[in-house]
């Protein structure tokens, strides 16, 4: 089953980050950001996009702006 979940960063250029996910599997299906670089954010969408939610947590915990 597909879930969302929207985030407004704090500190940050982008003003939103949406992602919608497989509740079952864990699994990021799709990822929008609004705001910042796009050539940053196009490659981190490329890399999040398809991975499990706790890899993406481990990989970008306490990476700041």
């Amino acid at each position: 089953m597909l879930k969302e979940h929207t985030y407004s960063p704090r500190g940050v250029c982008s003003r939103s980050i949406h992602i919608q996910y497989d509740d079952e599997t864990k699994i990021i299906h799709k990822i929008e950001i609004r705001g910042g670089c796009s050539g940053n954010l196009g490659g981190i969408k490329a890399l999040i996009e398809g991975q499990p939610i706790a890899v993406v947590v481990e990989k970008l915990r306490g990476i700041t702006c």
